[in-house]
Parts: structure tokens; sequence; C-alpha cells
């Protein structure tokens, strides 16, 4: 079964990798302006641990969906910043958000587009600068969802008891903070609650997992699963939503504390033109963003006290 699911997800990957291109072609069709080169190997994902020696800015993206998903649209992302900047700017994913966080932590990146529960530890630990915010129609917020097979007794959270629990990341909000805080209010232990919690390291990894069986609940990000019912309808009859968190503060871009101040306001001020010229506009297009805005005041407090109150009930760590 573990080999179907894993079969299933490397044709969706190829399915939509060639959905980007194809829309990437369309979208550059009839535009006023020169079109920026979308030549797909000039900017490969880098390994290396430290920034290089050419100058260029680094810019780490956290794997909210599958890496494979969301390499074609966050390539084009940083060229349009490089083509903006007028310097080389490099893209790179890892596959946990804790390697995100510690590239901040020791200036391996100089940005990153990094999930709301991994922003707000890593704010704590060690200091984040934000940058900017997505808009996706109209608001800068999404939602935990946690759902199960269409065809699953589960009806509420309290029918997860003994249940298999597919999480996206320890660092996640919407795949980690969130569950567990559901389950400490009812005073339970997650670790006894569920029988088994495994981690997917992405969202629609956890949707997969829950529709071949492989776990029987899931935590998924609101934006991630509306995005994969869009692409294929069939799985939103397939799947069922049990359970739906209030609105969080959306997953922001940010700039390690290393990052020069001059360097962060470039940056800043061309995410927050992105939607004023056609580039732009084509790459959130395909980021299915409205715009970037700065971050309203106090949009993380709600958030960052309940991932703190989720821990403060683990009890001594």
């Amino acid at each position: 079964m573990a080999a179907r699911w894993i079969s299933k997800v490397l044709e969706k990957t190829l399915v939509l990798l060639g959905c980007f291109l194809l829309l990437t072609l369309i979208a550059s069709c009839g535009s006023e302006e020169e079109p920026l080169p979308l030549d797909l190997e000039a900017s490969p994902i880098l390994t290396a641990d430290r920034p290089g020696s050419d100058g260029g800015i680094r810019f780490a993206v956290a794997p909210v969906i599958s890496p494979d998903k969301s390499f074609a649209s966050y390539q084009l992302f940083t060229k349009y910043l490089a083509a903006r900047l007028k310097t080389p700017v490099q893209l790179i994913q890892r596959k946990t958000y804790l390697e995100v966080n510690e590239m901040l932590r020791n200036g391996s990146v100089h940005f990153a587009l990094v999930c709301t529960g991994a922003y707000i530890m890593g704010d704590r630990e060690f200091g984040m600068d934000l940058v900017a915010v997505p808009r996706y129609l109209g608001k800068a917020e999404y939602y935990s969802f946690i759902i199960v097979r269409e065809e699953s007794p589960i009806r509420e959270i309290k029918d997860l008891e003994g249940k298999r629990m597919a999480l996206t990341d320890p660092l996640s909000n919407s795949g980690y903070f969130y569950p567990m805080f559901l389950v400490r209010q009812m005073g339970k232990d997650p670790s006894r609650f569920f029988s088994q919690m495994l981690f997917t390291y992405s969202h629609d990894s956890s949707m997969q997992a829950v529709l071949e069986g492989i776990a029987d609940v899931a935590a998924v990000d609101s934006l991630i699963f509306d995005y994969e019912v869009e692409r294929n309808r069939a799985l939103g009859r397939s799947l069922r939503i049990i359970h739906k968190s209030p609105p969080f503060g959306i997953n922001p871009i940010v700039a390690s504390r290393t990052t020069p101040k001059g360097v962060v306001e470039a940056v800043k001020q061309i995410l927050l033109g992105m939607d004023h010229d056609a580039d732009g506009r084509r790459i959130l297009d395909l980021l299915r963003m409205d715009d970037f805005i700065e971050p309203p005041e106090g949009m993380y407090e709600a958030t960052r006290n309940m991932i703190l109150q989720a821990r403060e009930m683990e009890g001594p760590r």
C-alpha cells in the first residue's frame, strides 16, 4: 500500500510540474512588457550550507507542499527577485521546517518563506525579521483542517482516540501545534491518545496518507487542502473535514537577523510592488497569491499564545 501511495504521489508531481510549465508559457504570451527569461536550469536548488562568494542572495522555501510541486513556481519567484534586484538569487529547499530555521539562525540563508509555527518558534528562540505576508482571496489567514476519509465513522475530535494521526512537521502550526493543543485541551496526552503519530513533511502528503489508509486522520493547512481539491474534485469527495480551527496569521516571508537592513528593505519593496507589474502579477498568479502586504500589527499574537499554551500543557521539557 505504501508503494502504491508513493507511486501516485510521483505521478501527481510530474503532472503538476508539467502544468506549471504550461501555465508559464501561456501567461508569458500577450504581455505588454518583455517577459523574464524563464530558463529553469539557470537557478538550480543548492545544497551548500553557506552563502557563496558571488554576493548573491539565498532564499529558502519551507516544504508546505511536496518540494517537487513547489520547485518550478518558486524558482520563477526567485528569478523575479533576481531581475528586480539585479543580483543573483538562489533558491534553497529543505525537507523540514527546522532545517530552514537553522539556516536562518546561522545566516546560511538571507530570506525564507516559513510556516507560521516555524516563525513563532524561531522568532522566540533566535529572532527573525518579518518582511511581508501574502494574501489569498483578499485575506492573510488560513485554518487547520482535521480530515478523515469520507466513509470513516469519525465525526469529532474525541473520536480520534486510538487512531493513526498524520502530522506535517514538528514546527507546523496547522499540522502539529493546533491538533496537539486540541487533544491537550481534553486533558489527554497526544502520545497516548493516538495509536500512532507519523510525520509526512508536507500537507499534500498527509492528505494522501489518509486517502490511502496509511493514517486515519490528518491535520492540514486549509489553503493546501482547497488547492488540492480544486485540482482533483474526486479528492474532495473522498475526504471529509471534521474540524476547522480559528483563523491563523498566514505563512510569512522573513529575513535572517544577519541580513543587511538595506537588503531587507529592498526585497520588501519589491514584494509589496509585485502586483503592479506584468511579470510580478504572473508569478503571483502561479503561486495563487493576490499580493504581498506588510504584516498587520499583532497578526501572530493569538497563534503565539496558543502554541506557548500547548507547550506549557506538555509540562517540564
